[in-house]
């Protein structure tokens, strides 16, 4: 995957287990998806998290985690792993708050 392109053109060369396929794909305001260590919470959230802001222009976003040193570690940085370079507009590191150049918004 080219980080560049489209989001829309990616997302489907992941291979997500069929729960994370699941999650990502689930149509709902509001879903969650529960599984021990390692069953791939942290790629599918972020996965999900970056693909809707980047398709949903004006969108706002939030990016938590049960600790700081979580949210840090783990969480945003598979967010800013995913995310292309290109769609940031502004990266405010200090306040954990993403501006896209599609007028969207993630907050960590």
């Amino acid at each position: 995957m080219d980080r560049t392109d489209s989001p829309l053109e990616w997302r489907s060369s992941w291979n997500l287990h069929r729960a994370q396929y699941a999650f990502f794909h689930c149509a709902d305001r509001y879903s969650f998806y529960v599984g021990g260590v390692g069953a791939g919470k942290t790629l599918a959230g972020a996965l999900r998290a970056v693909v809707r802001a980047a398709v949903m222009p004006g969108s706002l976003g939030l990016v938590g985690a049960p600790t700081y040193p979580m949210l840090r570690d783990t969480t945003q940085r598979a967010f800013l792993d995913l995310l292309s370079p290109a769609l940031i507009a502004r990266y405010n590191q200090t306040y954990g708050h993403i501006w896209l150049r599609n007028g969207s918004e993630v907050l960590f």
